[in-house]
């Protein structure tokens, strides 16, 4: 045998050597012994009459039998018979069928494909290396194939993979799989490059499984590499799993195949032979996006509507340089393996599909779009059985994200703006509560004579939508109620509520309960209201507003005034002016008393005197005239008590002779007692200073005291070093005690510590000085002399010496001290 191959590789060699011309003479029928070696058939012995022979002629020819290849590829050349006779590898003894052309130089026996169709022992017309030959047929690997498979010869423009040349070498994962390149241009891809002819372990004979797509990625991650990574963005999901058996019979239809666990893989979409698409080699045509709807049939009303640029925007193109014509619709947009137009994430849109072409302001595909409404959704906050579409947010596990397509479905043509449901019913999944208690007068569907700032009645724009859209241009509330934008949450209501406004016929009061900044609850921690900053939002450390009280939702036929309270409007006052609700049943409550002075008899215990809107000037925002001449805290006190009004320099019964100026070193800056603001002093001291007119029943003078304290704790509040008098003789109990109150002191010895000298408001012998009360003054003596012979005299004007002082004088000491006059 060893001979034998010599031989024959002499032979062979002088056939490489030889012109063309002379090999065609070589290869006809030879019995000479370097030919018959192979060609057993050729022997002249089987012809020779009366020849002996040990074996019966071939019936076929011996060179086209396995066992003659098997004789040397046995391991004294190459050991091939694994790859060739064990392994897949392409079909022989099989007759061709109806798609393969089998050339007449391309030898079949009894019709069937055999070794020597495809191989020859010799070399072949026009080649000039063994080392490109390997005893084909044809000088070219991919030629060879192309001879009989002539469906697929000619590239992508006949809906096969192009035989193009590689911009870069062969990849190590395909050479280590065995894939080669053209025979004559090792940089040009050949069939080799991704099927091997003997010795595959994958089905269609490819190098590598077609299971991940890996076959296709090796090379196609090097001449894209952003559409192929992993982590790379993309419009389609990579390798998602198949989610219905309608899609499942779609990839069966088209001929392609599924991934493990019934996943898509590139074969799924693609077709590398008899595809419908030249250029991206797809199983189905792009026209009418027929390849999407295979799988997406559910978004096939997307056609004909305005999101079909076909019609809509015909002359645009998407990022790959093609018309929605050209890509069928659904790719006018969309890409499998990047984006088809490239996204612009923003507010509301996080995926950036939307406003690339509806950018918040200025032009787009229509034109633009605002998005006022809040992005952060709090799960926990929404009502139960909520189903609107909210996206996952990167910020806080605990928030969603509100976007674009929250309310719109942009493959529903069938919705009127590809809205998701009814423009109300989309309001009502959130915010349930309001969409169910607005009724009334601020629910303008049956107002068509109204219209908001974009030229829409509410039967138009929606219960909610008059008044609130998420396109608002603003973000204070998505307010479009009016063609102003709000510049604070007052301006939800006073754009309607004026003269030339929607609401004319009930424009907003002339006097208001204050709101804005300035109005904040004292008592924060338990209000039960909603107060906002300055953008219309509630806020929980905000201000008053025109909402804090009245719900604009509200049914105001059940709530009268809109208030977000049930029953009475002091029900609603209470809630911030708690302390005052104690004022109930004390004088100052007038409900059902004839005799009150109110002119304004209400059942209702705070607008017995309070108005918290109010059109007349006189009154403003009480129900009666405060008096003239004073600030308005006193003017409403004196308005009922006009004789307990501030006394001039003579002091009238009932009238009050306190000094109203708080000197700056005074104690009452830090005794807890309000001080008002007058129009000449910062930190005046008025009625409302020491009384109280919300106190509760029972408290004496309505005095700012502790309950159960005496008056004189009122005044030892501010003059704090008065307060020992209570320990001393001059204490109103001692002065009794000693009987000095005889024709001296009257009966206000029973009262106070303070009461037996001075008043705050005027009796009968009183002096606005120190507001001294005690009968019996000299008036000859000096002030501080008179003020004590008043009680320490006898009643005919002798003087009664208690205590003597020392007539000589007394030397001034270290340790004396001057009190402060």
């Amino acid at each position: 045998m060893k001979l034998l191959w010599i031989s024959s590789s002499l032979l062979l060699m002088a056939l490489l050597s030889a012109p063309a011309e002379a090999q065609q003479i070589v290869l006809t029928k030879d019995s000479k012994r370097e030919c018959a070696t192979c060609h057993l058939d050729w022997l002249d012995s089987f012809e020779r009459p009366g020849a002996v022979l040990l074996i019966d002629k071939p019936s076929k020819p011996a060179a086209a039998a396995e066992e003659a290849c098997r004789g040397c590829h046995d391991g004294s050349v190459g050991d091939s018979r694994k790859d060739v006779w064990l392994e897949h590898g392409h079909r022989v003894n099989e007759k061709p069928t109806d798609k393969i052309k089998i050339p007449p130089h391309m030898p079949l026996e009894d019709g069937k494909m055999v070794c020597r169709t495809c191989h020859t022992a010799h070399t072949v017309p026009t080649a000039n290396d063994l080392s490109k030959v390997v005893f084909l047929r044809s000088a070219k690997e991919g030629g060879l194939c192309q001879q009989c498979h002539i469906d697929r010869a000619y590239g992508a423009e006949h809906t096969s993979h192009p035989l193009a040349k590689l911009p870069f070498p062969l990849p190590k994962e395909l050479h280590d799989a065995h894939s080669r390149t053209d025979i004559a241009d090792r940089t040009k891809m050949a069939c080799q490059t991704c099927h091997t002819t003997h010795g595959a372990r994958q089905d269609h004979l490819l190098v590598m499984g077609t299971s991940s797509g890996q076959l296709c990625i090796t090379c196609h991650e090097k001449l894209r590499p952003m559409e192929w990574k992993a982590d790379a963005p993309r419009e389609h999901p990579q390798n998602p799993p198949l989610k219905t058996d309608a899609q499942r019979q779609a990839i069966k239809d088209m001929g392609t195949r599924l991934g493990p666990g019934d996943t898509l893989t590139c074969f799924s979409c693609h077709k590398m032979h008899d595809a419908r698409t030249g250029t991206f080699m797809l199983a189905d045509k792009l026209e009418d996006s027929h390849i999407c709807m295979r799988c997406h049939e559910e978004r096939k009303s997307v056609m004909a509507s305005q999101h079909d640029l076909r019609k809509s925007k015909p002359a645009d193109q998407n990022k790959l340089k093609l018309t929605a014509e050209q890509s069928g619709p659904c790719g006018a947009c969309h890409s499998f393996h990047q984006y088809a137009r490239e996204p612009k994430s923003g507010r509301g849109d996080p995926s950036g599909r939307c406003i690339t072409c509806h950018p918040p302001a200025g032009g787009g595909a229509e034109k633009g779009l605002a998005f006022a409404h809040p992005a952060d959704i709090n799960v926990a906050k929404l009502p139960a059985g909520a189903d609107l579409k909210l996206l996952n947010s990167g910020l806080d596990p605990a928030n969603k994200s509100f976007a674009c397509v929250s309310c719109h479905d942009p493959h529903d043509g069938t919705k009127q703006q590809f809205l998701r449901k009814p423009k109300d019913a989309l309001c009502q999944s959130c915010h349930t509560d309001r969409f169910a208690s607005m009724a009334g007068q601020h629910d303008f569907t049956a107002r068509p004579e109204l219209k908001n700032a974009h030229g829409q009645t509410a039967a138009q724009a929606g219960k909610c939508g008059f008044c609130h859209a998420v396109h608002s241009e603003t973000d204070r509330v998505m307010w479009v109620g009016t063609k102003e934008k709000p510049i604070g949450p007052d301006d939800l209501c006073s754009q309607c509520h004026r003269q030339d406004g929607l609401a004319a016929k009930k424009p907003a009061f002339a006097f208001n309960h204050p709101t804005g900044p300035k109005a904040r609850p004292t008592m924060q921690a338990s209000v039960n209201l909603p107060l906002f900053n300055d953008k219309g939002l509630i806020e929980a450390n905000g201000f008053v507003a025109c909402s804090t009280c009245h719900d604009p939702h509200a049914d105001s036929q059940k709530q009268k005034g809109m208030l977000r309270v049930a029953g009475t409007t002091s029900n609603l006052c209470t809630q911030c002016h708690a302390e005052n609700a104690a004022m109930a049943t004390g004088p100052h409550d007038g409900r059902g008393k004839k005799d009150f002075p109110m002119a304004e008899k209400s059942a209702d215990l705070c607008m017995t005197c309070h108005r918290p809107h109010s059109n007349d000037v006189t009154k403003q925002r009480l129900t009666f005239a405060p008096a003239a001449g004073l600030n308005r805290a006193d003017g409403a006190c004196v308005a009922c008590h006009a004789k307990q009004t501030w006394a001039g320099d003579e002091a009238v019964a009932g009238q009050s002779m306190h000094p109203t100026a708080v000197p700056a070193n005074h104690g009452a800056a830090t005794a807890g007692l309000p001080l008002l603001t007058s129009a000449d002093k910062a930190n005046a001291i008025g009625c409302k200073t020491c009384h109280n007119p919300h106190a509760k029943p029972g408290t004496a003078k309505l005095a700012r005291v502790a309950e159960g304290a005496g008056m004189n704790a009122l005044c030892t509040k501010c003059h704090a070093e008065a307060g020992p008098i209570a320990r001393s003789m001059h204490a109103a109990d001692s002065l009794k005690a000693a009987a000095l109150v005889e024709g001296k002191i009257d009966d206000r010895a029973k009262g106070p510590t303070c009461a037996p000298c001075h008043v705050t408001h005027a009796v009968e012998g009183s002096q606005k000085k120190l507001m001294w009360a005690v009968k019996g003054s000299r008036v000859d003596l000096a002030d501080a002399d008179q003020r004590c012979l008043a009680c320490h005299a006898s009643s005919k004007g002798e003087i009664k010496i208690l205590v003597q002082h020392p007539a000589d004088p007394v030397k001034a000491r270290g340790w004396t001290v001057r009190p402060a006059t």
